[in-house]
């Protein structure tokens, strides 16, 4: 498990929305009320983010951090339709501040 306080975090846009990324697992109850957290499916070759999840075990690609609720119209999960690592990092606290 990551500790969020001394990671700092990808900027990726998935789906439109503005999140965290760590390659590691994140503690849910280390993250502070207001933000949400979900799981990233590879897809099955291992190469392309596929899939949004409360919690992903097998083909884990990393965890995001959101500051809205991703809705999950497939049941359990929601489809990756497009993605954009920025190239930019910051800490949790820094784009809380933002």
């Amino acid at each position: 498990m990551t500790n969020i306080q001394e990671e700092t975090f990808e900027i990726l846009e998935i789906n439109d929305i503005e999140t965290l990324f760590s390659n590691g697992r994140i503690n849910r109850k280390e993250v502070p009320a207001g933000f949400f957290v979900y799981d990233i499916r590879y897809d099955d070759e291992g190469e392309n983010l596929a899939t949004i999840e409360p919690q992903v075990t097998v083909n884990h690609a990393g965890t995001i951090i959101t500051r809205q609720e991703i809705p999950m119209p497939c049941e359990s999960y929601t489809p990756i339709e497009d993605y954009n690592f920025t190239g930019e990092e910051t800490t949790l606290q820094e784009w809380h501040n933002q």
